[in-house]
């Protein structure tokens, strides 16, 4: 893949709420690892300080599924992410068919993987609490756990509401 106009405007779907064009695609559902889905919105959400308010104890991104144009962060090879393609690989399928998903057309893992992606993208969580060692080598980074992180903050001054920049 090369970078260009096309993949330029592709969405990771496992970005951080930081980002100024961050949506919420899905909302985390289960009540334990085992059972955790991504439950799909069906249209994308603005990333909003009250939205991520209602994340409450949680980080966002252990319970909220973000999709934001993609960073070439350091998944990425400059050929391709490959975050995506261990959760392709290296992740069983959950579901038997392609779930509804508002950000597929734009999607760089759909884009980049297929279908192979999309039927294991309900089990993948962008921040995980207590993350394992197989958690982690999917991740490709072991500081993608919820407890390493700082926690999310709101700039002073700013409006319940507005989006979260």
């Amino acid at each position: 893949m090369t970078k260009g106009p096309e993949t330029d405007r592709l969405l990771c779907p496992s970005s951080q709420p930081n980002h100024p064009d961050a949506r919420v695609f899905g909302v985390q559902t289960g009540h334990s690892p085992e059972t955790f889905r991504v439950g799909y919105l069906t249209e994308a959400h603005p990333v909003t300080r009250d939205l991520l308010a209602q994340a409450g104890e949680a980080l966002p991104t252990e319970v909220l599924r973000i999709a934001a144009p993609c960073i070439r962060c350091s998944h990425h090879d400059g050929i391709g992410c490959r975050l995506a393609t261990r959760v392709a690989t290296m992740l069983p399928p959950v579901v038997g068919a392609m779930p509804r998903c508002a950000i597929r057309p734009d999607c760089l893992w759909f884009r980049q993987e297929g279908k192979a992606a999309c039927v294991r993208c309900p089990q993948v969580v962008t921040i995980a609490r207590g993350a394992t060692a197989f958690d982690e080598a999917v991740a490709g980074l072991s500081s993608q756990r919820a407890e390493d992180l700082p926690t999310v903050t709101t700039p002073a001054g700013s409006r319940p509401g507005t989006p979260a920049r």
